[in-house]
C-alpha cells in the first residue's frame, strides 16, 4: 500500500512543477465528451485488500500531511515574490490567505467509497515574463472498490496575479480581461491562449 500512496503523492507533484501548460491540446488529456482536461487511471492492488481498508488509507493520506496539497513551484531561475523588488507583500499575503488549503479533503463518502481532495499550487514565473504568479487549483477524486481504486484529476482552475503594486489580477499579455488569456478561469479556456511565446 505504500507504493499506492507514493503514486498519489507523485501525481500531485507532477502538476506543480515545470510549465503550467503547453501550447498544444495534445499534451493535456482533453476529454471530448465533457470538454474537460481529465487525468484518470485505475490502480489495481492485491485482491485481498478490501475497499474499506483502501478507503481508510487514502482518507488518511488526504489528512495526514496537508503540505502535500499546497505546493509552490517556479520557473527555473525565477525569484519568488518575497524576494522581488516592488512586491506588495501585504496584498500578496491576503491573496495567499484566500488560497489556504487547510482541509484538502472536501468530500468524505464512506458509503459509496468516494473521496475528493483539493490541491492548490502557487507558481512563480519570471519577473519580467508573461507569467507572474499563478494559483492553480484542481480536485483529486478517488472511487474505491475491493482490490482497486480509480483516481480522476480534474476541475482545473487558475488565477493570475501581478505581485507588484496592488497585486491585482493580471491577464496573459492582453489588455482585455476576456477570452482565453483572461486573468482567471478554467484550464480548458487557457489552452487557447497564445500570447506568451515562452509558454504558460
Amino acid at each position: 500500500m505504500k507504493s499506492m500512496l507514493k503514486l498519489l503523492s507523485f501525481i500531485v507533484m507532477i502538476f506543480c512543477t515545470g510549465n503550467l501548460m503547453a501550447q498544444s491540446n495534445s499534451i493535456l488529456p482533453f476529454d471530448t465528451v465533457s470538454q474537460k482536461v481529465i487525468y484518470s487511471d485505475i490502480v489495481n492492488l492485491d485482491s485481498t485488500y478490501q475497499a474499506t481498508t483502501i478507503y481508510n488509507i487514502i482518507k488518511e493520506w488526504f489528512s495526514s500531511d496537508i503540505s502535500k496539497f499546497s505546493i509552490s513551484g517556479s520557473e527555473k531561475g525565477s525569484a519568488t515574490t518575497d524576494a522581488l523588488w516592488g512586491t506588495n507583500k501585504q496584498s500578496m499575503a491576503t491573496i495567499d490567505l484566500s488560497y489556504k488549503n487547510e482541509q484538502p479533503l472536501k468530500l468524505d463518502d464512506p458509503n459509496n467509497k468516494k473521496l475528493i481532495g483539493r490541491v492548490v499550487c502557487k507558481y512563480f514565473g519570471s519577473s519580467y515574463g508573461c507569467v507572474r504568479v499563478v494559483y492553480l487549483t484542481f480536485d483529486i477524486k478517488t472511487l474505491i472498490k475491493d482490490g482497486k481504486y480509480k483516481y480522476e484529476i480534474a476541475n482545473f482552475t487558475y488565477s493570475h496575479y501581478n505581485p507588484y503594486n496592488n497585486a491585482y489580477k493580471m491577464t496573459f499579455g492582453t489588455f482585455s480581461d476576456k477570452g482565453p488569456c483572461k486573468s482567471s478561469g478554467s484550464i480548458e479556456e487557457l489552452i487557447g491562449c497564445t500570447n506568451c511565446p515562452e509558454g504558460l
